[in-house]
């Protein structure tokens, strides 16, 4: 069952429960992105207010856009490696955006060891 925050965590409670279940499948940078990326996704919308809620969502949908640009140029996400997404990202949408995206992806395709 994927791992979703519960309705009276904050982000760090999330988060650590999310990192002891996704490190037994990926490295903790990974899994921290993952888990991140699933707080933002779920929680952040009701936590968010006012620049910084357009900044959150402005990364979700800079990852989903990602995803159908990469998707369109054939890339199979489920296997898309995790060093290549982060120097892609990178070049694209900078340092700070690419785990998120990534995380991203990764948390709704999986797989890309």
């Amino acid at each position: 069952m994927p791992i979703q925050p519960g309705a009276s965590e904050n982000e760090q409670e999330f988060i650590s429960r999310c990192m002891s279940e996704e490190t037994n499948t990926y490295p903790q940078d990974q899994a921290y992105a993952i888990c991140k990326s699933k707080w933002d996704t779920n929680m952040g919308a009701v936590k968010m207010s006012g620049e910084n809620k357009f900044v959150k969502s402005l990364n979700f949908y800079e990852a989903k856009l990602a995803a159908i640009s990469l998707e369109k140029n054939g890339i199979n996400l489920a296997a898309y490696p995790w060093d290549e997404c982060i120097a892609d990202q990178t070049d694209r949408y900078g340092e700070d955006a690419a785990p998120r995206i990534c995380g991203w992806i990764k948390s709704n395709y999986g797989g890309g060891e």
